[in-house]
């Protein structure tokens, strides 16, 4: 309202100088036309009073001054003064060079106004030329002086009046015209403050109703400008934030003006970076010189580094310049992705194909070697069975490896469904028992079964972790117990094999559920071990929403097991602590 309150000031000031100006003028003028026409007036009374003084002189001259009020002079061709009613003659100088005996001299008759300095006063002279003589009258103008004063004061009060009222009507005049202009700054200080639903009632149609109108037409695109912005920024702020990769963008001033939280998580930020400096907030120089390399010339940069505080975590940095609409370089935007996982993977797979070459080449170059010696050789039957024998379990342990790999990758891709039901342990361990007694008594071994639980699971797929368990208990254990277990915890089923082997060292069991990984790769390669067993029950579990365990202390038996969730309401909330 300042702005607005300032300019109704600025417009009355504007009225009331001009109407003080009008009026001036006008009651200047006034006086001046009124003025003369009183002196006007006053000369013809004056010059027919002359007339009638020449026509009587030398007779009752001064009888016709006294009763007149007039002055009366009169004046021979060379100026001397003959006869004077207010002073006397003698004492006055020659009177040919006033105005308006000079003028009568010329004219006939003059006129003059000027202030008296034998009488002290302002007074209005006439003078007329009748042979021989100069006849002049004079009478002070202290009335016409008090009439125009009246008139001036009359005048400055009408002014006055007129200014007050004046003043008020374009004060009130003012308000009504400025009023709509008041609205119109309220609703864009309002739209300035963010309230986009604003609006300027028009209540007329002149010039300022058209100007609100197309001020709301303004403010109505603005507001869908703004919308739509505001829809591409929201959608633009939920792909930043859940971008896989890291994004920083900075400024030409290498300031961060946008990051997004993979990028936070990336560095370990823990403060809010943006409108810091890249270099204070990443001290990564590998970092640093991509942007800047791409800032200053203009071109795609790409670089594949590990983070030095991380040795384990793979970075890699594509950065471009950012541009203005005059194709000036204002910034840079940099991506960054985490190849440490993919690295990882890549490693994995390929030890993964050495791995499974090595498995597959060693059976292969056994099984080859025995059909080249029966080939071109001629043995006795015996050696012929006995090289058969090992042809046989190399070919066998080749498609256990083969099954083996194939369900790992189902289990991986997800091509395994889950038949999930409640079944007890009982049917379980008579299977169990069954399968594994030929085993057990040709190492002298002896497996006992405790517990008897219901679980919620893939029943095959339960069944297959406690094969892999006892089998791999059965090939590291030369004596002893091998005992299975089912039992409950508050939240878990777990599920565990226990033997008396050899044991496992504890820098070892971090390592113990990978593929093809082995403690005595002699052991395992004889006896027809993949490698793979251990890596199934894990893959198993994870799939129940569990996970594996190990307990050993070396030389002093081993404990393999997974706790699975006990039911499908506790599935998900006992995933915390089963996995």
């Amino acid at each position: 309202m300042k702005h607005y309150q300032s300019l109704t000031a600025k417009l009355l000031l504007g009225y009331v100088s001009l109407l003080l100006l009008v009026l001036g003028t006008t009651s200047i003028i006034s006086e001046n036309l009124i003025g003369a026409k009183f002196v006007a007036s006053l000369d013809e009374n004056l010059l027919r009073q002359t007339h009638l003084i020449a026509q009587t002189y030398p007779a009752s001259v001064a009888d016709i001054a006294q009763n007149l009020g007039l002055r009366v002079t009169i004046i021979n061709s060379n100026g001397e003064i003959l006869l004077e009613t207010d002073k006397n003659p003698q004492e006055m100088e020659i009177h040919v060079d006033r105005p308006e005996v000079k003028e009568a001299l010329a004219k006939g008759q003059g006129f003059s106004s000027r202030y008296s300095q034998t009488l002290n006063t302002h007074l209005r002279y006439v003078a007329l030329k009748k042979n021989p003589y100069v006849y002049r009258v004079a009478i002070p103008l202290t009335q016409i002086n008090n009439s125009l004063k009246q008139l001036r004061l009359i005048s400055f009060t009408a002014t006055l009046v007129s200014i007050i009222f004046g003043s008020l009507f374009a004060f009130v005049w003012n308000k009504k015209i400025l009023k709509p202009l008041t609205e119109i700054t309220n609703v864009a200080e309002n739209i300035a403050q963010g309230d986009l639903s604003a609006r300027i009632t028009a209540k007329s149609s002149d010039e300022i109703a058209t100007l609100a109108t197309s001020f709301n037409l303004m403010a109505d695109q603005l507001a869908i400008n703004i919308r739509d912005l505001t829809s591409e920024k929201n959608k633009l702020n939920a792909v930043i934030t859940s971008m896989a990769d890291g994004l920083i963008t900075i400024d030409s001033n290498k300031i961060i003006t946008v990051i997004n939280p993979k990028a936070c998580h990336l560095f370990d930020l823990k403060e809010d970076p943006i409108a810091k400096p890249l270099s204070k907030v990443i001290q990564n120089p590998e970092i640093v010189a991509t942007f800047k390399t791409a800032f200053n010339e203009g071109v795609l940069v790409s670089k594949q580094f590990s983070l030095s505080d991380q040795e384990e975590k793979q970075i890699e940095i594509r950065s471009i310049p950012l541009k203005d609409e005059n194709n000036q370089i204002i910034g840079a935007v940099g991506v960054i992705h985490d190849m440490t996982e993919i690295k990882r993977v890549e490693r994995i797979r390929k030890d993964f194909v050495s791995n499974v070459s090595h498995e597959l080449r060693t059976p292969l170059t056994s099984i080859n070697g025995f059909i080249e010696t029966i080939r071109y050789n001629e043995l006795d039957r015996e050696t012929t069975l006995h090289f058969l024998d090992i042809m046989y379990r190399e070919s066998q342990r080749m498609i256990n490896l083969i099954n083996d790999l194939l369900t790992i990758s189902r289990l991986e891709s997800g091509h395994i469904t889950l038949k999930k039901t409640f079944f007890t342990t009982e049917t379980l361990w008579q299977e169990l028992d069954i399968l594994f007694t030929s085993k057990i008594e040709n190492k002298g071994l002896q497996l006992i079964f405790q517990g008897k639980i219901e679980i919620y699971g893939d029943r095959d797929q339960i069944k297959q972790i406690y094969i892999n368990l006892i089998d791999n208990a059965i090939k590291y254990s030369d004596k002893g117990l091998i005992t299975v277990k089912a039992e409950n915890s508050s939240e878990c089923a777990i599920l565990s094999v226990s033997d008396q082997g050899q044991g496992v060292a504890s820098e070892e069991l971090s390592r113990l559920f990978e593929r093809f990984y082995r403690l005595d790769k002699a052991r395992s390669r004889v006896q027809g071990g993949t490698g793979l067993g251990l890596s199934i029950v894990k893959h198993i579990a994870e799939e129940h929403g569990g996970m594996p365990f190990v307990q050993s202390n070396l030389g002093h038996g081993s404990t393999f097991g997974v706790k699975l969730p006990l039911s499908i309401f506790k599935k998900n909330r006992a995933g915390i602590s089963c996995s």
